[in-house]
């Protein structure tokens, strides 16, 4: 595997803003998956995430998916504001997942967030 390649899946596990490792279980089963391409494909829980907010899917109009397959992420049961997707780096766009701390505080205030992770 390419150096280049290495960095961009590390870069896949950490939050396009502030660059905290996101959660993300699909991005642990990619570089798994990259590591070991003809292995067999072991699979991680997402690691508990201590948040002061948490989100609430019935405050956000969304209905409480449950997890058809153990590679889905929390952002898969979460609603994330359009908006804050919209603020994604270009070059980050599919490719980096945003953690629920940045979505938490995103929710919590917006300007204060532009303010932070977008000047």
């Amino acid at each position: 595997m390419r150096k280049e390649e290495e960095l961009s899946i590390v870069d896949d596990m950490r939050c396009p803003f502030c660059h905290q490792g996101n959660q993300c279980n699909n991005a642990r089963v990619a570089q798994n998956t990259s590591k070991r391409a003809n292995a067999d494909v072991q699979t991680f829980s997402p690691e508990p995430i201590n948040s002061p907010k948490p989100i609430n899917a019935a405050a956000n109009n969304q209905q409480q998916l449950k997890t058809q397959n153990t590679l889905d992420c929390w952002c898969f049961v979460a609603s994330i504001p359009q908006a804050l997707i919209d603020l994604v780096p270009a070059n980050s766009q599919h490719k980096q997942c945003i953690c629920q701390r940045c979505v938490n505080a995103f929710s919590h205030d917006p300007c204060a967030f532009k303010r932070k992770y977008c000047c």
